[in-house]
């Protein structure tokens, strides 16, 4: 619930004062009561959270006024002492006095929900008397258990600088750092670094933004035949440099300088940030010997991946089967190769499928080479969940995966998606924003959040994470196509075919896209562009594989439920949106018919 209240000034007539005291985001409100986006949005909806919204040409923008969550706050603690608690002296906390603390206020909560907010409640009394009886240790206690740290990008500082150097070498920084103490350093992700390459914002402006206690900046420049690297660690709070120091190695071997350097940076942070720590011994663990060209194509191949384009993920492949062919011992470039052929058939942009069993070779031959890699994994639950449909095997993998490196953000992203399949929503959206704190800027995890929202009936907040995507990256298809889904569940239908229709345009045709459009259409009462696209994917039999659920909804939407149910039993194995027939909103009318009902068991127990 929404409360507009009618005593609340307009915006455009704030004053100094009052602009100081609102606050313009969901990411700002929860900031400023130490919480989560996902739990005041949940407590506006069902706890009278005092959220306004400014409705202008492009949607709404959302605001709050800190003495409004105040009031709200101080209200809520009084109707616990209503309920009985006041007996044990619980004392007040503004919202901004209760970091890492979470508390939930009584009211009507979803009936899914209703087990969670008892034992919530339960927690908040022995958490209040902790807090009680130990004040400000027990916050210190808290907030000190793990310090936030973000790599900016490596700065290029050539003439001509490589892109994939920039990505290589803030990867694998990343990627160190987070082996030194997981539990006690938490590193900000790759996805969300690189939106600050060539940044002018402040220290303190990205520890805000990320979250983050302490930020590393970093440069690399060849000169003739030396590598010089210049790095230094800065407090973002006070932006005061805590450390710094400058690498000149010999410019042969490139691979080795990038682990040498890496490790050694890491190890100073660990001993500036976690000085009461044993030393990290997991740093000298000395990597395997990678073929240094093999290595530069790896790099390569991933950049060209992060780019999620047809032509990126086509690259991709290239430059990794040309890693793999320097070096047929490479572990990683597998995984990567696997992820890759994942992408290109969840994408559509594989009509014959191919990439599925290509990916599942890939990562079982990196967990041959290296069964403790957590990407090879990640990559073969994905395969088995998305399309092999042993999904026991693919729960095993991810939770292997995530055991491994709980780090790794992927894992956390893929997982979400097996357990929404399975209606365990509130376990889904736990996994995403989990991957969402490790990338809080990563427009995939963000659309992806957005699609668990959709699934879950959830559209506001749907829409509103796949906006955030497009802020972040306008060209994601994804974040295009999940807005649309959620307008045409809203009944928006103008808004959602012109997102559809960019879906399309930047998936060049790709049939599952094409599907939802002709939804779309049919939905808005267009029945005659609906029953062409039809008539086109139809035409498209073998381009249209792994679309058969696309279709079928499209069906329905035009009244045939007959033929949506044949063409949704013909197709399903092997079907990209198969997998969330129990959850998918646009098969609701099928509910209870045997006969889906049938391929949905079938999904779930790999029969179909």
């Amino acid at each position: 619930m929404t409360i507009r209240n009618a005593k609340s000034p307009d915006p455009a007539v704030l004053s100094d004062g009052m602009r100081q005291e609102r606050l313009d985001s969901w990411k700002e409100i929860a900031t400023y009561l130490s919480r989560d986006v996902r739990t005041v949005r949940r407590w506006e909806t069902g706890q009278a959270l005092p959220v306004h919204r400014h409705h202008h040409q492009k949607g709404a923008s959302i605001y709050a006024y800190k003495s409004e969550l105040d009031a709200w706050w101080q209200n809520g603690k009084q109707r616990l002492a209503a309920q009985g608690t006041s007996t044990l002296n619980i004392p007040v906390l503004r919202p901004a006095a209760r970091r890492s603390l979470e508390i939930a206020l009584p009211a009507q909560l979803p009936r899914r929900h209703m087990f969670r907010a008892g034992l919530a409640a339960a927690v908040v009394i022995l958490l209040s008397a902790a807090v009680y009886l130990g004040g400000k240790r027990v916050q210190s206690s808290i907030r000190s258990r793990s310090i936030v740290v973000a790599v900016l990008p490596f700065e290029d500082l050539d003439l001509d600088p490589q892109d994939y150097l920039v990505y290589g070498f803030t990867e694998e920084m990343i990627a160190t750092l987070t082996r030194v103490s997981p539990q006690h350093l938490h590193v900000i992700a790759r996805t969300s670094a690189m939106q600050y390459r060539h940044t002018t914002k402040s220290a303190r402006q990205i520890g805000e933004d990320l979250g983050a206690d302490y930020i590393l900046e970093n440069s690399f420049r060849r000169q003739g035949e030396r590598f010089r690297i210049t790095t230094q660690l800065v407090r973002t709070s006070d932006q005061t440099h805590v450390w710094a120091e400058n690498y000149d190695r010999e410019r042969s071997g490139l691979l080795s300088i990038q682990g040498e350097v890496t490790t050694d940076i890491a190890r100073q942070i660990a001993r500036q940030l976690l000085p009461s720590l044993a030393p990290v011994n997991v740093l000298d663990q000395p990597p395997r010997r990678v073929d240094s060209i093999a290595h530069d194509l790896y790099l390569q191949g991933r950049y060209y991946a992060s780019l999620r384009s047809r032509d990126g993920l086509e690259k991709s492949i290239e430059a990794l089967s040309q890693a793999i062919g320097k070096d047929p011992q490479y572990a990683a470039a597998y995984a990567a190769l696997a992820d890759t052929y994942n992408l290109i058939a969840f994408y559509g942009f594989d009509p014959s499928m191919n990439a599925v069993s290509r990916a599942k070779i890939a990562a079982d031959h990196a967990l041959s080479l290296d069964g403790s890699l957590a990407a090879a994994h990640a990559a073969l639950g994905y395969t088995e969940f998305m399309w092999r449909q042993d999904w026991s095997a693919a729960d095993r993998e991810f939770r292997r995966a995530i055991e491994l490196d709980d780090n790794y953000v992927p894992a956390h992203q893929w997982y979400a998606l097996y357990l929404s399949a399975l209606g365990r929503m509130d376990q889904s959206l736990q996994q995403i924003e989990r991957a969402l704190r490790l990338d809080p800027l990563s427009p995939p995890v963000h659309a992806t959040m957005g699609y668990m929202y959709y699934l879950d009936r959830d559209y506001p907040h749907a829409i509103e994470q796949a906006k955030e995507a497009l802020q972040l990256d306008p060209n994601l298809m994804v974040a295009h196509a999940v807005l649309g889904w959620a307008y045409t569940e809203q009944g928006s239908y103008s808004a959602a075919i012109e997102e559809l229709q960019t879906s399309v345009r930047l998936s060049k045709g790709a049939p599952i896209y094409l599907c939802t459009l002709g939804r779309a259409y049919a939905l808005s009462g267009n029945l005659d562009e609906a029953r062409r696209i039809t008539s086109q994917v139809g035409g498209m039999e073998k381009e249209s594989r792994g679309s058969g659920a696309a279709l079928s909804a499209l069906l329905l939407a035009l009244g045939n439920p007959e033929d949506a149910l044949r063409w949704l039993e013909k197709t399903a194995p092997g079907d990209i949106q198969a997998n969330w027939l129990r959850v998918e909103p646009a098969f609701d009318p099928l509910r209870g018919n045997p006969r889906f009902e049938a391929v949905v068991r079938g999904i779930e127990t790999g029969q179909r």
